[in-house]
């Protein structure tokens, strides 16, 4: 029996998602996922409360990995190793990003383009909007501790900055960019990145 549960719920999981891909998160119902996985429309209630239950629990493993990722950036703030102007850790990162991108594209395109409706549809906003805060922070902390840079930058400009990383990434959702092209077009971008946070907050001395 409880096979069969498990069969059941994995093919609502499997449904729901095609469903939500094709008409988002709002014009989906749960009558038509419980239809289209051969149970009724009353059935489908004994596994899933509801459709932002069922949205949710399709996106929140790849939500969760965003959470930890800015997360475990916030601790880095607090202990002072932040990594702004080096450019290994930097090119880490992006290499990092890029394989979580193409890991996840299908949750993303949810997340961000099918989610209207739901409890997430602002999470790029939500984003950029912690994001700029992490940030802000780093520079706080660099003022203290390499007080010969230049970190006098205004929250609008890093907020704008933030919202060209996120604004990426959902350029390489929509336009379903390659893996091999994402590399490509990461080192231009950590190449502009780079040079730009070295100019702007005076790594070089001779600027």
């Amino acid at each position: 029996m409880q096979v069969k549960k498990r069969e059941v719920r994995a093919s609502i999981l499997k449904t729901a998602r095609k469903e939500f891909t094709t008409f988002g998160f709002q014009k989906t119902t749960m009558r038509s996922i419980a239809k289209k996985s051969a149970i009724t429309t009353s059935n489908i209630y004994n596994y899933f409360k509801d459709k932002g239950d069922l949205f949710m629990e399709i996106v929140s493993p790849t939500l969760s990995k965003i959470m930890m990722a800015l997360e475990k950036l916030e601790d880095v703030d607090a202990s002072g190793d932040i990594n702004l102007g080096n450019y290994q850790p930097m090119k880490d990162q992006f290499i990092e990003v890029i394989n979580f991108i193409d890991t996840h594209r299908q949750d993303l395109n949810l997340i961000l383009f099918k989610s209207y409706g739901s409890s997430i549809q602002n999470f790029k906003e939500n984003f950029i909007d912690r994001y700029t805060e992490i940030f802000m922070k780093q520079l706080k902390i660099l003022k203290s501790t390499r007080p010969n840079l230049n970190t006098e930058i205004s929250r609008f400009f890093i907020h704008n900055l933030c919202s060209l990383y996120a604004n990426i990434v959902a350029e390489v959702i929509m336009h379903n960019i390659s893996f091999e092209n994402m590399n490509e077009y990461s080192k231009e971008f950590l190449t502009f990145f780079y040079y730009g946070t070295s100019a702007l907050m005076r790594y070089d001395d001779k600027i």
